[in-house]
């Protein structure tokens, strides 16, 4: 047995956990079922699935986070790096190990979910199981990863704000579920034109999610492992998650336009989530030179940071977005308004300049914080101050609502070019810092 997850299992399920969960589910079923004794069948399951929430989706979710966070913290995470068990076994250890209390607990609700049904045959049970177990484990895979990616950067705030961005998920999905027994539950979904079950379709995409949340928990354990790997698997999710998401735009907007404008919004706002989840420094910024110069393209590719790696797929969705715009002005006679997912794009290019600048300083402290204290003084409070004195010194420094698109590109470009170029003094000087050592 892989001896991660027999370690977990040993803290996890204890003697008195394993009798007290069925006794203390079965005491809170009879609370709700006895209430409504002729609807005792509604009232199993929606306390089977509540309980279900509450246990796997919240708490397995909070262990599975917590599993690296607590060795960090305890300062035993290092011992588990030096370990024979390569990232795949790590990863799948912790992600069945650390929440198997929930899992066991779990299994207890899915049993009582299938008597509830039984006699129900209009009831999606197998479904509403999948996509419950599904959409658990999109959030055990992005919790893990998300806590790997805190613990690279020791920031524990990085860690809460990761779990606080996967509730929506989990009280969506017990919205769903609890619904899913409610008449006129069946209503079609549509998805790029054409019709689906909601719980059918809810539940192949919470095991699509499924599958790209463990396999972003085993990339970021690689690279916690260090086990090198070229940055794809991010960039490809944001870009998968544009497409995904376009499918449920309407009309007049085709399948096309939908993903390609949803696209350009998804790989911009994975951009920024890079900027603060990956860590930047002066030392794998000059391992990336290095490797560019003696021409090792795969090394110099396995040190790509993660935000330079989506901004690039931003890249690609506002050129994409630009042309498509552009048609759409020239029919409609509006000019330049297929240059904003260009400045969009500056934008986010001119906000990375700023991580690099301050990640060059020769004595970088707090360099996320600054980054954002910068992004929040550019882009809102000097502009809204500016405001009140004039509008066109405003749209200096945000003009995207103020200008055309045109002006607003070109007023990005110059953000661009004075932040990367004062990032590259920075550089020149660290390097003859280096070559004077």
């Amino acid at each position: 047995m892989n001896p991660e997850l027999r370690r977990n299992l040993w803290i996890e399920l204890s003697v008195g956990r394993l009798i007290a969960v069925p006794a203390i589910f079965a005491m809170v079923a009879a609370i709700f079922v006895l209430r409504e004794p002729g609807q005792w069948r509604t009232a199993l399951f929606t306390t089977a699935v509540a309980v279900f929430v509450v246990l796997v989706h919240f708490l397995g979710t909070r262990n599975a986070a917590e599993s690296v966070t607590e060795e960090v913290r305890d300062r035993t995470w290092d011992w588990q790096r030096l370990s024979s068990l390569g990232p795949w076994r790590m990863t799948w250890g912790k992600l069945a190990g650390a929440p198997a209390f929930s899992w066991y607990a779990g299994a207890i609700c899915i049993a009582a979910i299938v008597i509830a049904s039984l006699g129900a045959a209009t009831k999606p049970t197998g479904w509403i199981i999948l996509l419950m177990v599904g959409s658990a484990l999109a959030m055990h895979g992005s919790a893990l990863a998300v806590s790997l990616q805190a613990s690279r950067k020791a920031s524990r705030l990085g860690h809460r704000m990761g779990i606080v961005l996967l509730l929506p998920l989990a009280i969506g999905s017990a919205v769903l579920l609890v619904n899913s027994q409610k008449p006129g539950a069946g209503a079609p979904t549509a998805w790029f034109g054409t019709s689906y079950e909601t719980i059918p379709f809810a539940a192949v995409s919470a095991v699509v999610f499924a599958a790209w949340g463990v396999f972003g928990a085993y990339r970021e354990m690689c690279r916690e492992l260090s086990v090198r790997t070229i940055p794809w698997a991010f960039p490809a999710f944001s870009a998968f998650l544009g497409a995904w998401l376009a499918g449920f735009a309407s009309p007049p907007a085709t399948a096309l336009e939908g993903t390609i404008l949803v696209g350009l919004i998804a790989s911009v706002c994975a951009t920024y989530y890079a900027i603060f989840a990956d860590l930047t420094t002066a030392v794998s910024l000059r391992r990336l030179a290095l490797h560019a110069r003696a021409r090792q393209w795969r090394r110099a590719a396995e040190e790509v940071p993660l935000w330079a790696a989506t901004l690039a797929v931003a890249c690609v969705f506002a050129f994409a977005a630009a042309v498509l715009l552009d048609r759409k002005a020239q029919a409609a006679g509006t000019a330049w308004i297929g240059l904003y997912p260009v400045a969009i794009v500056l934008l986010a290019a001119r906000d990375c300049g700023l991580l690099v600048f301050l990640a060059l300083a020769a004595k970088p402290k707090c360099v996320d914080g600054t980054t954002l204290l910068y992004m929040v003084l550019l882009s809102g409070l000097i502009p809204g101050v500016l405001q009140a004195f004039s509008e066109p010194l405003a749209a200096v420094f945000m003009p995207l609502g103020r200008l055309n698109g045109g002006q607003a590109a070109m007023v990005f470009a110059a953000h661009v070019i004075l932040v990367w170029g004062a990032a590259a003094w920075r550089w020149r000087h660290l390097q003859r810092a280096y070559d004077g050592a």
